[in-house]
């Protein structure tokens, strides 16, 4: 009987610590001008969001890495089906005292992606087939001046269904990828896509500007399952 009370009791204490986590209160006031919370997504006028007090579109790498604070890595993708994009990794963040990792994405044009991989001074080949390129030292200047097209956004703290609904409300759909436990939480609106591994409870926030959110829905609904 005790041991049941007691298993009862971490149990309790250890949602309170991932809602604390999270979702902490004494930071609500304090982070409501400056967006700081994953949540406070605020439509533009012209169809995309602000968030983490960046608009997509329109702020810049150089205005998130000075937002941002943190040590950033640059680095230009080529996929298997030989798609490139350059991202700027940010391992560890720290806002309204939330940890999280943060993936920005450069709004470059392809025949520019092409050409900086072309300069590319190391490239080497990742577990999944695709390419990792370091940047010439200009394009990584260059880089800096592009506008963020994606911000990704990875909590270090573990998330659940009830949390979300907190925090996001009810999503506008829910699509399952095929042969796996990750759910993603779409709203369209917004222009995030909140993808949750129902197992393990970690969570990938993806925003984009909700006139471009097709790119996300798209594949799901080619490859995932809607649920009800």
């Amino acid at each position: 009987m005790e041991r049941k009370i007691f298993l009862n009791v971490l149990v309790i204490s250890l949602l309170a610590v991932a809602i604390a986590i999270f979702f902490p209160a004494e930071q609500e006031e304090v982070t409501h001008r400056d967006q700081s919370l994953p949540w406070q997504i605020t439509p533009t006028s012209n169809g995309s969001i602000k968030v983490f007090n960046l608009t997509l579109g329109q702020s810049t790498i150089a205005d998130a890495v000075q937002r941002l604070n943190e040590v950033s890595e640059v680095s230009l993708f080529v996929s298997p089906q030989g798609k490139h994009v350059v991202e700027v990794y940010f391992n560890q963040t720290r806002l309204a005292g939330l940890r999280a990792k943060i993936v920005l994405t450069a709004a470059i044009s392809d025949s520019d992606l092409q050409a900086m991989f072309n300069r590319g001074t190391r490239i080497s080949t990742l577990g999944d087939g695709s390419r990792k390129v370091t940047l010439h030292p200009d394009d990584l200047e260059r880089t800096k001046q592009s506008a963020i097209s994606v911000i990704t956004y990875l909590p270090k703290a573990k998330l659940d269904e009830e949390l979300l609904r907190a925090r996001f409300g009810e999503p506008t759909r829910r699509i399952q990828e095929k042969g796996r436990q990750t759910i993603h939480w779409l709203y369209p609106q917004q222009g995030l896509d909140i993808a949750l591994d129902t197992e393990e409870g970690k969570a990938v926030f993806q925003y984009l500007p909700p006139l471009n959110f097709d790119q996300v829905i798209n594949p799901l609904i080619e490859q995932g399952e809607e649920l009800f």
